[in-house]
């Protein structure tokens, strides 16, 4: 047997073997989703909007949200915030009309924001992503070497780059 599958199997094993890693992968992701939306990043936020409040990029999940239907990674397209009123969806099937997806909240984006630019920022905060064209970041929980911490920091890091991508 090579050595490098030997290894990767030696690391497997340690992990707990396929199920255990399996079941890390599931709560890793699922918790990065939850924090997502918790923290309200999943949509773009407008100036304003209260006391203090500056504007924002969101991010929309593109990923399946059911576990079943994903690995590790969550797909994530990024929302500028809006400088007024969407227009009405083209069509009312959201799967024919990607209007839907650039008009989040019944607000219109304002601005184009780079996928490679979230990266970047990402990038220059310690955070590790994938980014792939057009607009999607990918982030990846690892079941081998990410924890719980290391999604909270990866969500924290985020939500200061949508900050700085919304000014």
């Amino acid at each position: 047997m090579a050595a490098c599958v030997k290894s990767s199997l030696e690391l497997l094993r340690a992990a707990g073997g396929v199920d255990a890693t399996r079941r890390k992968s599931l709560l890793l992701t699922t918790y990065l989703e939850r924090l997502l939306r918790e923290r309200q990043l999943t949509s773009p936020r407008v100036a304003g909007a209260g006391a203090g409040v500056t504007s924002r990029c969101g991010v929309v999940l593109t990923t399946p949200t059911e576990p079943h239907r994903r690995g590790c990674q969550l797909s994530l397209r990024v929302v500028a915030p809006a400088s007024g009123p969407s227009p009405p969806p083209k069509s009312k099937n959201p799967f024919e009309d990607d209007s839907s997806i650039a008009a989040i909240g019944g607000i219109e984006p304002q601005k184009v924001v780079s996928m490679r630019e979230l990266e970047l920022l990402l990038e220059s905060k310690g955070v590790v992503t994938d980014a792939r064209e057009p607009d999607i970041v990918r982030a990846a929980p690892v079941p081998l070497y990410n924890s719980f911490a290391d999604v909270r920091l990866f969500v924290d890091r985020l939500e200061e780059s949508l900050e700085e991508l919304g000014k």
